[in-house]
């Protein structure tokens, strides 16, 4: 699955962040960023917290059938 950040609707609110650090980080304009953009397994339900906890809507995982 392919995971994606719309910097456009990205808030900088950094629940994703907080949520995995490992999978996003926050930019020099405190923007949100992919660190890993495929996702499976363990990683994939992490992604899909962050997904849900995204205020903004800002996350998605293309992919996804879930």
């Amino acid at each position: 699955m392919k995971l994606t950040v719309d910097r456009g609707a990205c808030q900088g609110h950094a629940r994703c962040v907080t949520l995995d650090s490992t999978l996003f980080a926050l930019d020099d304009e405190d923007l949100a960023v992919v660190l890993v953009p495929e996702v499976s397994g363990a990683q994939l339900s992490r992604a899909r917290a962050a997904e849900n906890a995204c205020p903004e809507g800002a996350i998605r995982i293309q992919g996804d059938d879930a």
